[in-house]
């Protein structure tokens, strides 16, 4: 018996048409992954980037305080406990303890007579976390 032979034009098999569309299922349902991985990297780009922003705002508010404004030895503040700010000197100055879902935690630290240190941490989802810090002269 003779293979039936198709006239060429005449359209694809049901064979061709399975493989076809499995090709094309397998390349969208990659592309939508890649989408939702690049959607949950960007927003965790912006916690960061929020983060960040809140801790340069604490930095900066420090810097127009001067020196002096700075506690002398070591100190922690963690914006996580209520309670923890120093009420005579008003220590750290807001947003300390928390802007919005951030939570802060501020170290100051006396490095010798003419350089302190303060460093920032700001708290987002729980365990996340941004660090700066910076150093202040007289």
């Amino acid at each position: 018996m003779k293979p039936v032979r198709r006239p060429p034009g005449r359209g694809v098999s049901l064979m061709e048409l399975m493989v076809a569309l499995s090709v094309i299922a397998f390349a969208l349902l990659t592309m939508i992954g890649v989408y939702i991985s690049a959607v949950r990297l960007m927003a965790r780009g912006e916690e960061i980037t929020t983060a960040t922003e809140v801790g340069r705002r604490m930095l900066e508010t420090l810097r127009s305080q001067g020196f002096a404004y700075i506690p002398d030895g070591t100190n922690i503040y963690d914006g996580r406990v209520p309670d923890s700010r120093d009420g005579a000197l008003g220590f750290p100055p807001d947003p300390y303890p928390m802007d919005g879902r951030y939570q802060l935690v501020v170290v100051s630290e006396k490095v010798d007579d003419n350089l302190k240190s303060v460093t920032v941490r700001i708290y987002y989802d729980d365990e996340s976390n941004v660090v700066l810090q910076t150093y202040f002269k007289p």
